[in-house]
């Protein structure tokens, strides 16, 4: 486990029903604005709401 929200665990790797593998690598970071930087992302991340986390 890496971190937790509103009480519950987020694991740093989760594998879905088909099979493939997912890392947690951090918090999504924000741009001057307050909105969230998606030009930050690397290739192959995305971002998820934290209700799905």
């Amino acid at each position: 486990m890496v971190s937790h929200r509103r009480s519950k665990l987020i694991a740093d790797v989760v594998i879905d029903k088909n099979g493939c593998r997912h890392r947690f690598v951090g918090v999504a970071a924000r741009d001057r604005g307050g909105r969230l930087d998606v030009m930050s992302l690397k290739r192959g991340e995305w971002i998820v709401s934290a209700d799905l986390v």
